[in-house]
This record gives C-alpha cells, sequence and structure tokens, in this order.
C-alpha cells in the first residue's frame, strides 16, 4: 500500500462515513496530515467509529518512516478501551503503536490544549507514552523520533 499518496484520503473517508462527534473537526484535523490510523475503542466510541471508517488504513502492522500515523484514543468514559495496561504495556490495536515506533513513523495526536481537557485521558496516555520512548512533540500534537545521532569519534 503506498501510503504517502492517502494523506487526504484520510480525511475524505472520515467525513463521507464516520460518526460525527463534537470532536469530529479536531479528528478531522489530524486525518488530514494522516497515512495511517491506530486506534480501538468501545461500541459506541469515535475511536471505533475512524477504526471501521479507515479499515484499509487502521491498526495495519505495517510502517514505513514516511508514514504519518493518527492515533486515536477514548477520554474518560466507563465502557472505554484502555489502550495502556499497568502490567502489559500497549494493549490491543495500540501495539501497533511500537511497531510504527520501530519504522520510525511520526505520530498525530491531539495537541496539548485539547489533551489538557479533563476528559482526554487516553490522548494523555498516548503522548506519554511516546515521550517515554524518546519521541519529541515537534510542532503541537506531532511527535517525531530523535534525530539519529552520528557515532562519536574514538
Amino acid at each position: 500500500m503506498d501510503t504517502t499518496a492517502n494523506r487526504t484520503g484520510l480525511a475524505e473517508i472520515l467525513v463521507l462515513s464516520a460518526k460525527k462527534s463534537p470532536y469530529f473537526g479536531k479528528d478531522l484535523r489530524k486525518a488530514a496530515k494522516a497515512t495511517q490510523f491506530i486506534g480501538q475503542g468501545s461500541r459506541d466510541s469515535s475511536t471505533n467509529a475512524y477504526a471501521t471508517a479507515l479499515s484499509g488504513y487502521a491498526n495495519t502492522g505495517s510502517y514505513t518512516e514516511a508514514d504519518v500515523v493518527f492515533i486515536s484514543s477514548e477520554g474518560a468514559r466507563s465502557s472505554r478501551f484502555n489502550p495502556i495496561g499497568t502490567a502489559v504495556g500497549l494493549r490491543g490495536a495500540y501495539q501497533n503503536i511500537d511497531l510504527a515506533i520501530s519504522a520510525r513513523a511520526r505520530f498525530i495526536v491531539d495537541n496539548p490544549a485539547d489533551r489538557s481537557k479533563e476528559y482526554n485521558f487516553g490522548e494523555r496516555q498516548i503522548a506519554a507514552y511516546l515521550a517515554a520512548h524518546g519521541y519529541l512533540e515537534m510542532e503541537p500534537g506531532l511527535f517525531a523520533p530523535p534525530l539519529t545521532e552520528a557515532p562519536a569519534f574514538r
């Protein structure tokens, strides 16, 4: 799959087929910059609707350095799918994040202003996970791997 050709395609797919929540605008802006999607949600969640709508680009398990991966995670609701388990690390579809990290893909998540909203627990979890794995927030909501350092001279 040539994901670099599909950047605007993800947003177009969401407009045509996904659940429209009050947060749809911010998610549509993320999708417009993305080549792939990672997310898993409870039955009635926007995250679940996005994963269904973007099925050909969702949770593929195959990532490259050219990918910009839109991640969606549920907010603080009682039936939410928790992307990170206390003892097991990433859960479910979110295990794909480690594959994308290995490929040095970039990630787009909620910007700091949206992440700071009390409801956005899942987005804060994901941003913290990326930061703990050396990713840097290069612009609001866009996480990139650190630059590879040149070997030291001996």
